[in-house]
Order: structure tokens, then C-alpha cells, then sequence
């Protein structure tokens, strides 16, 4: 076999086993961080929680008789209902491993390690059972399981909510409204966002592995590779456009942490927290750099993202990453459009600060 088609095949399987599979890796993780926090076996959690999943996962027979598991419910569709059966059926099990229900009582001399085995083979048949129950019951509807319920009432509908730029808008703005306030509002923020676009990523991907048309401009990897530079935009003007020597030693310190999208020495230093002349800039740059790249993507100019690119590598090589050489054109052009939003603002509040330090000195 050729080697370029061999390395297809490679990352042909690596797609297959991480973006088509990634609800079994949802459900793992799921229930593996209610075990942690229950305090309860992890390892034996996980394993109680994949197989309620596939319990719950239709299977496909071919014209030959032969079962399968379809990739299209273990992967972007299967995601939603992942997440609730790895809430779901650790605390089922839970339930009745710790009601006296089914309790078995041994002997003084029965080792504890023994009693727990036994007492639990009960709960985690019921547990079974009951999601076999949910299987059988969805399967004399019209949806034909329960996979398809979740995604008509819940995934879809959030899925095209997903697909409004104008979500996004709000979200990014949200997100800084909350740090004017002193609140990480990326971490606020990101719960939604990863609810409501995640999907769309791995979707993305999928389609990616299978040679498809990319089929959504809007995802997570999209808003995380071009929320724009901002960090590096401010730097910028504090450190070149600036007169006062507070705010050009702010940019000397934040210059360097800025090509990181690391923020706060500035987000403190200035400060930007609760600073009303920097409201209006600091909440509509994310908005700006995401209309940029959405249009340059609407366009055609730039291809849909399909690659998450952690948002710590500096801007044009993430824009590289992310969507090619186009990619690091609309980061450089984000970063010119920062800088001029930012620009006027900034100038008033360093002229205010530069005739303090005028008086001060003068004194």
C-alpha cells in the first residue's frame, strides 16, 4: 500500500476513535467526576455508566444479520444524552447500593471486601434492568429510542440556537461585562458556550474525517481561535501610544503575557476592573473580532474551522492552526481593528493619568 495511503488510513482511525466515539469519552468523564465527588469507586462507576450508555444505544443489523453500533450515535448526536446518563445512573446505582433494601447480612467473620461485592451485584442489576426497561420502552415509539428523543427536544433545538451569530455576540460580550464587574466571566461564560456550540465542533471534525464539507461556521474551535487578540491589542496601545509612565510600565509588563492571551496584569493594573472609560471598548472587542472572522468565513475568504487550537498559542500561528494563511490575516486584521477601538478610550484616561503625574511631580 502506498504511504499516503497509509497515513490516510492512520488518521482515518484516529478520527474513528476519538471524534466519532466521543460520547463513550463524554459519559466516562461524566460519571467518573460524580464518582469523585460522591465518593465513590471511580473505576467502577465508569464501567456501570458506558454500559447503561449502550444499553440505551440502538443497534444496526445488516442484510447479512450482523449487529452493529452505529458511529452516528456514539459520536456529535449521541453527546447530550451522554452527559445524562452519566449523571443518571451512578445515582441510581448509588440509591440502592446505600438503601438497606437489598442489603445482604453476613457473618461478623465475612470479610468487608466480600460484604461490598455482594451487596452490590443487586443494586447494579436493578440499575441494569432499568435503563434495559428505557431501551425496550422508547423502542414501541414513534422516536424508535431514546437517543433520537434527546435529540429532537433537546440537542437540535440547542443546536440551532448554536447556530445564531447573534449567541455568540451576546455570550462574548457577557463575558467581559462580568470581568468589568471583577468576575472571570470566560469562566461564567463558557458553560454555555460549550452547551451550545461543542456540537458543532464535533460535527465539524467528523465531517472533516470523512472528507464532507465542513457543514457550521460556528462552534467552539471557531470562537476559540478568533475571539481575537485583544490581550495584544491593548499591550500595544499602552505600551506605543501611551504618555503616563503607570500606563507605559502596564504595557512593558503585559506585552510579553499578551501573546499568551493572558490578560490580567492589565485587566488589574490599569485597572480595566470597574474603570467606566473602558466599558464600552473592553466589551465590544470580542464582539468586533468575531464579526471579522465571521464574515471573512461568510464570504468565503476563510475556510470553517475544524481545528481546536488552544487559545494560549500567540496570534497569526493560531490563525494558521485554525484556518491557514487566511486565518492569520483575519487575526492581523482583529488585531488592527482592536487596537483602533481601544485606541481613542485609552488615550483619555492616559492624558488624565499623564497630568497627574504633571501635578505630582510639580509638587
Amino acid at each position: 500500500m502506498p504511504f499516503p495511503d497509509v497515513l490516510k488510513n492512520g488518521l482515518n482511525l484516529m478520527a474513528l476513535m476519538t471524534a466519532s466515539v466521543i460520547s463513550l469519552y463524554v459519559v466516562a468523564s461524566v460519571s467518573g467526576a460524580l464518582a469523585k465527588i460522591k465518593e465513590q469507586d471511580t473505576v467502577s462507576t465508569i464501567i456501570l455508566s458506558i454500559l447503561m450508555f449502550l444499553l440505551v444505544t440502538p443497534f444496526t443489523k445488516d442484510d447479512k444479520g450482523v449487529l452493529a453500533l452505529s458511529t452516528g450515535y456514539l459520536g456529535n448526536k449521541g453527546m447530550f444524552l451522554a452527559i445524562i446518563v452519566g449523571l443518571l445512573a451512578p445515582q441510581i446505582y448509588y440509591f440502592f447500593l446505600q438503601g438497606k433494601l437489598f442489603k445482604i447480612k453476613f457473618p461478623d467473620s465475612v470479610p468487608e471486601t466480600i460484604k461490598q461485592m455482594f451487596n452490590s451485584i443487586i443494586p447494579y442489576l436493578v440499575t441494569v434492568l432499568i435503563f434495559v426497561g428505557i431501551n425496550l420502552s422508547f423502542s414501541q415509539t414513534s422516536f424508535g429510542n431514546i437517543h433520537d428523543l434527546v435529540y429532537s427536544l433537546l440537542q437540535a433545538p440547542l443546536a440551532n440556537l448554536g447556530n445564531s451569530i447573534w449567541s455568540v455576540y451576546a455570550l462574548v460580550l457577557l463575558a467581559e461585562l462580568f470581568w468589568f464587574f471583577g468576575i472571570h466571566g470566560s469562566m461564567v461564560t463558557n458553560v454555555f458556550l460549550t452547551a451550545l456550540f461543542s456540537t458543532q465542533a464535533t460535527a465539524n471534525l467528523e465531517a472533516l474525517a470523512s472528507g464532507q464539507p465542513i457543514p457550521y461556521i460556528i462552534s467552539t474551535s471557531f470562537i476559540g481561535a478568533f475571539k481575537g487578540p485583544r490581550a495584544l491589542a491593548l499591550a500595544i496601545v499602552l505600551l506605543f501610544f501611551c504618555k503616563s509612565r503607570h500606563f507605559k510600565s502596564v504595557g512593558k509588563l503585559s506585552i510579553i503575557p499578551s501573546f499568551f492571551s493572558i490578560s490580567e496584569p492589565m485587566k488589574f493594573g490599569i485597572p480595566m476592573v470597574m474603570n467606566p472609560y473602558l466599558l464600552i471598548p473592553m466589551s465590544l472587542a470580542p464582539v468586533v473580532s468575531i464579526a471579522i472572522a465571521y464574515g471573512a468565513t461568510l464570504i468565503g475568504f476563510m475556510n470553517p474551522v475544524s481545528a481546536n487550537v488552544v487559545q494560549i498559542i500567540p496570534p497569526v500561528i493560531s490563525g494558521v492552526m485554525a484556518a491557514g494563511w487566511q486565518g492569520a490575516v483575519v487575526q492581523i486584521i482583529q488585531l488592527v481593528a482592536v487596537i483602533a477601538l481601544y485606541l481613542p478610550f485609552v488615550k483619555r484616561i492616559d492624558t488624565i493619568e499623564y497630568n497627574k503625574e504633571l501635578e505630582s511631580n510639580h509638587v
